[in-house]
């Protein structure tokens, strides 16, 4: 992973240091159209898998007096968050 990063890196490098400005405009088009792309499946992903792991966690919890409280804490961290994710806009 870490070497197809670096290789990004290179490869986009070279493109922008040595492709003529016709190459250029249609390339950068086809990568940024991969990239929305990309984009838009993490974020289909990103919300039912945290659900299912909270909820996943959240079942294997035996005790429930420890349940109630991780939930208590976890509806506190939840109000916090969006307090200053509003705040921030």
């Amino acid at each position: 992973m870490a070497l197809g990063f670096v290789l990004g890196i290179i490869v986009g490098w070279v493109v922008s240091t040595t492709a003529p400005p016709e190459v250029k405009g249609p390339l950068s088009d086809w990568f940024k159209a991969f990239g929305d792309i990309f984009v838009r499946l993490i974020r289909i992903v990103i919300p039912p898998l945290i659900f299912f792991t909270i909820a996943a966690a959240t079942a294997s919890i035996a005790n429930a007096r420890r349940l109630g409280k991780i939930l208590a804490l976890m509806l506190v961290l939840y109000i916090v968050t969006t307090i200053i994710a509003s705040v921030l806009g």
